[in-house]
């Protein structure tokens, strides 16, 4: 069944999904860092979705991004297949990579602002 959800252009949101079982299906080394990277990137670019922050960890990953166009689930649709393709070659991997959940979309409220870090 599906859910409904909001879906507005412009949303800054925070999104998590994690692997099946919880198994380190990305725990890092150089392939998987380049691969989760190249798949952001051309998802993003496919979906006009801006990028503020990514983090892949060995069971979930957690995005930060403003949905420019309100295709967030065609852009994160199109991120997991990508990144689960590339783990069962990478790791030879038979099953499903990503739990049977949604990923989790947070809509963030407060506006994104530049923090330096230099002080």
């Amino acid at each position: 069944m599906a859910y409904a959800r909001l879906i507005v252009p412009g949303q800054t949101l925070l999104v998590t999904r994690r692997t099946v079982a919880r198994h380190f299906l990305f725990r890092p080394d150089t392939s998987m860092n380049r691969a989760f990277r190249f798949c952001l990137a051309v998802a993003a670019q496919e979906n006009g979705i801006v990028v503020h922050a990514a983090c892949l960890m060995s069971t979930h990953l957690h995005l930060v991004i403003t949905d420019v166009r309100g295709v967030h689930p065609r852009f994160t649709r199109r991120l997991h297949r990508l990144l689960a393709n590339f783990t069962k070659v990478h790791r030879g991997w038979g099953g499903a990579v990503f739990d049977s959940g949604r990923p989790s979309v947070v809509r963030l409220l407060k506006g994104l602002r530049r923090v330096s870090i230099d002080g």
